[in-house]
């Protein structure tokens, strides 16, 4: 059966729609492993922060050590100096003659230049030695407000943990209150349902060869847009419930629509094309005139399904197939 101008566009609308939404989920997958990856690289930059600042901690202890050896080492010279000096001159009253302590006076006097120089030259390596524990203060004083902001910085994250972890649970309780009330809407409309055939005086379908099935099946008006090969099909529902339905092959070839498998499909009231649900269900059995199809285990689809079936009128007659 060839499909009609309005049959092509609605299916052009339904595979746009699949496209836009797998796109749209692919865009929040992507952002959710862009989110993650740089978490974790915060934890990683935060780790490597840690060390360097524990490694440069550990080496300006080494060298505030090793400047305090100096400093002790050069006051130690110092004061040998000092007692050499002092030594010079006591030496100097106790020699001998205005020679030897002519002598001894220019010797004294080119040892007090060295020892002047030498001094120089100590009190030039204490000031550097100053210094540079000046600069291990600021730096040390650095360190401590890098180990702050890393501090500061762990507090936010951990924080923003705890954040993601309370909207993960709101989003959780929403989403279990969501299909609860999704639970309560399909249950009430198969209620109505069961008022509507009994009300009518139908009596309920057959349970079929494998066993009792979970919901009870209705005959409505109800069509499918579906693909197959290439090949665009619209083909009527024989039977429908909440959790599954039986399409009418209608002389069409279904046998490469493999049981266990999924298929993607357009369900809409058969006189009203504009009110339509996308569907995705399992092929769980072929039977000579057509195929079983199953979305038990999806609510979603379950709910979308019921409020479409909620609208849609019964069959004229048991073996009405749709237009």
């Amino acid at each position: 059966m060839e499909p009609d101008a309005w049959v092509l566009e609605a299916a052009a609308g339904w595979e746009q729609r699949k496209a836009a939404e797998h796109a749209r989920l692919e865009e929040l997958a992507r952002r959710a492993d862009e989110e993650r990856t740089r978490g974790e690289e915060a934890e990683r930059r935060f780790q490597v922060e840690a060390q360097s600042i524990v490694e440069a901690r550990r080496r300006l202890d080494e060298d505030g050590a090793l400047r305090v050896a100096e400093r002790r080492r050069i006051e130690a010279e110092r004061s040998e100096i000092e007692a050499q000096c002092r030594a010079l001159d006591e030496e100097a009253d106790v020699r001998e003659g205005r020679r030897r302590l002519e002598e001894d006076g220019a010797r004294r006097l080119q040892e007090r230049q060295r020892l002047e120089e030498e001094t120089r030259r100590i009190e030039a390596e204490r000031q550097a030695l100053e210094a540079a524990v000046a600069g291990d203060e600021a730096e040390r004083r650095t360190l401590a407000e890098k180990t702050a902001t890393f501090d500061e910085e762990k507090q936010r994250l951990d924080a923003a943990r705890a954040r993601n972890a309370d909207k993960r649970e709101q989003l959780e309780r929403a989403r279990v209150l969501r299909d609860e009330e999704r639970r309560r809407a399909v249950d009430e409309v198969e209620r109505r349902h069961d008022e509507r055939s009994e009300a009518a005086g139908a009596a309920p379908a057959a349970a079929p060869p494998t066993g009792a099935r979970r919901r009870r099946r209705l005959e409505l008006c109800a069509s499918v847009i579906l693909k197959s090969a290439d090949q665009l099909m619209v083909l009527a529902v024989r039977n429908m419930s909440l959790s599954g339905l039986f399409l009418c092959s209608d002389g069409n070839d279904l046998s490469s629509l493999a049981v266990g498998s999924s298929l993607e499909f357009m369900l809409f009231a058969t006189h009203d094309i504009k009110n339509e649900v996308d569907v995705t269900a399992k092929i769980v059995r072929h039977a000579a005139d057509g195929i079983a199809l199953d979305w038990s285990e999806d609510l979603a689809a379950t709910y979308k399904i019921a409020l479409l079936m909620d609208t849609l009128p019964p069959q004229d007659h048991p073996g009405h197939a749709g237009s």
